[in-house]
């Protein structure tokens, strides 16, 4: 079974039209129905990649730079039980670094779950919507149901449709959990940003290098230029945009430029360099790069001022590109697309500030998990408590009186705070765990578990959280020496073992197995904790 990847989480147009290419079998031969798979979550958590896809066929294949599900023992059983029967299944895997799919596009090993659905008209229809909407300039999110009454189901939605505007603002995959008639329902949402348009003024090499970087990064191109000829030769195919034989005027009406669209001036003519920069900084561009020696920015600059215009503060990009020695051509519309990348992304582009940080647009913090089984007295005391801390969200799982529970932290508005409802927590503490876990960001290096009914104070909490960060161990803080904990600090490789946990005492018992590398801390603070003398909370496990 070859594998074709498209990333949904910032995919271009491209990697989708790719993808609709081998669903409707361009170049593909398959000895059974197709499947595609799409990636739900690693570690419990929705991360930068959760969305991303890949089509899986059975046999031969005349395109190249495939996969072959022969060489994919995780997935092969259940795919071909998927293209057989025609049931849509939700599986998860583990992945060790070793694995042929962390290279598909996963980036990173752990516990993955994979959506499995056999191919048709349905799902061909939704991914063209979605093409459509980007080659138009705008944004999407996928909806995928993962779970529940409408499993498989596949929409576009807008990104002013209530259900999409969250993950669609913070650009941020999401799993929105609810109970529909006794059975969960799970729906991943995956926004998708159009890339924009860009307009490229030239017609040498390197503009034709430029286009087609742009064009394969999902931008909608436009090239222009007035001199008769120059866009027909061999180093320009129209596949890579729109190519208009006219300067400013012409472009600006083809392109109606916005404030998404990234305009390069590259004529290699002063006096056509300096038409068009007139029109482009007149533009709501918020990009306009001019490659080419220092000296002759300035005397276009000069000229520029004497006609009355002049660039808005960040908008002129002079001379364009990022520095990375470039010599040809090439490498010159190379460090351009990637100046374009850079700022779009609100970056300054050059070497990546951390390991792991390659698919997130910042590094996570530490998050709080707060369990509450109804014990609500206390509860919203521990969730102060954890607001006046680092952590960073705050999430807070309640069980069968959630309703209660709301009432008792009403009132507290803070955009850090996630509340989550587990009805099953009755059913076994690993319901509570998985679903507060699930709720941990993607890259975040752990999370600090507190007890809703025994709240530790904001002290405490961060002598915790800065023992966790300086040491990355686990930590485990008690009322007394050798006591149940009554906080934890638990790295994300332990979130598997906590996941499969039932007890009580799950994290005491997780701490057991790793006490090698465990730090303990006893704690003493009731006056800090935010209760009166009479409130003295007891000594109690996490749950």
């Amino acid at each position: 079974m070859p594998c074709y990847t498209a990333g949904v989480n910032g995919v271009s147009v491209v990697e989708l039209t790719e993808l609709l290419r081998a669903l409707e079998g361009e170049g593909v031969s398959s000895r059974t129905p197709p499947v595609l798979a799409t990636v739900a979550s690693l570690d419990g958590s929705v991360y930068a990649r959760a969305g991303a896809m890949a089509l899986l066929v059975s046999g031969a294949s005349s395109r190249s730079g495939v996969l072959d599900l022969e060489e994919l023992d995780e997935l092969r059983e259940q795919a071909l039980a998927v293209g057989q029967d025609g049931r849509p299944r939700l599986v998860r895997l583990s992945l060790s670094q070793e694995s042929v799919l962390v290279g598909w596009g996963l980036g990173l090993a752990g516990e993955v779950e994979v959506f499995l659905e056999r191919t048709g008209p349905g799902l061909r229809d939704c991914l063209a919507e979605a093409r459509s909407a980007l080659l138009g300039g705008r944004g999407v999110v996928l909806s995928l149901d993962l779970t529940g009454p409408n499993v498989g189901r596949r929409r576009v939605l807008s990104p002013d449709n209530p259900a999409a505007t969250g993950c669609f603002s913070e650009m941020t995959p999401e799993l929105d959990e609810s109970m529909i008639r006794g059975a969960m329902r799970r729906v991943l949402r995956c926004p998708i940003q159009a890339m924009g348009k860009a307009l490229i003024f030239g017609s040498s090499r390197d503009a034709a290098s430029l286009a087609r970087h742009l064009h394969e990064l999902g931008f909608s191109v436009f090239v222009g230029d007035p001199r008769r000829g120059r866009l027909r030769g061999a180093d320009w195919s129209p596949a890579w945009g729109a190519l208009i034989e006219g300067g400013w005027g012409q472009v600006r009406a083809a392109a109606n430029p916005d404030e998404e669209t990234s305009i390069v001036v590259m004529t290699h003519s002063f006096a056509l360099d300096l038409e068009t920069l007139q029109g482009a900084l007149a533009s709501p561009a918020p990009y306009v790069g001019l490659p080419g020696p220092r000296e002759r920015t300035g005397r276009l600059l000069g000229q520029l001022q004497l006609l009355g215009a002049a660039p808005r503060p960040g908008q002129l990009y002079a001379p364009a590109g990022l520095d990375l020695g470039a010599q040809t051509s090439r490498e010159t519309a190379l460090s351009v697309a990637a100046e374009i990348l850079a700022v779009r992304s609100g970056r300054r582009g050059g070497r990546a500030s951390r390991v792991g940080q390659a698919h997130s647009s910042r590094a996570a913090k530490v998050a709080g998990l707060i369990f509450s089984a109804g014990r609500r007295p206390v509860l919203r005391q521990a969730v102060v408590n954890a607001l006046e801390s680092r952590l960073e969200p705050i999430v807070v799982v309640l069980g069968g009186e959630a309703g209660r529970d709301l009432e008792g932290l009403r009132g507290l508005e803070d955009a850090r705070l996630r509340i989550v409802v587990e009805p099953r927590w009755r059913g076994g503490i690993r319901f509570a765990l998985e679903a507060g876990l699930r709720e941990v960001p993607w890259g975040a290096p752990g999370a600090v578990l507190l007890a809703g009914h025994a709240p530790a104070g904001s002290s405490s909490i961060e002598r915790v959280l800065s023992e966790f960060e300086r040491s990355g161990r686990p930590v485990l803080a008690a009322r007394t020496v050798g006591g149940a904990a009554q906080l934890s600090a638990l790295p994300r490789s332990l979130f598997p073992e906590l996941r499969a946990a039932s007890g009580e005492d799950a994290v005491d018992e997780i701490a057991s197995r790793h006490r090698d590398g465990a730090i303990r801390i006893s704690l003493s603070e009731s006056s800090r904790t935010g209760l009166a003398d009479d409130q003295e909370p007891r000594a109690a496990s996490l749950f």
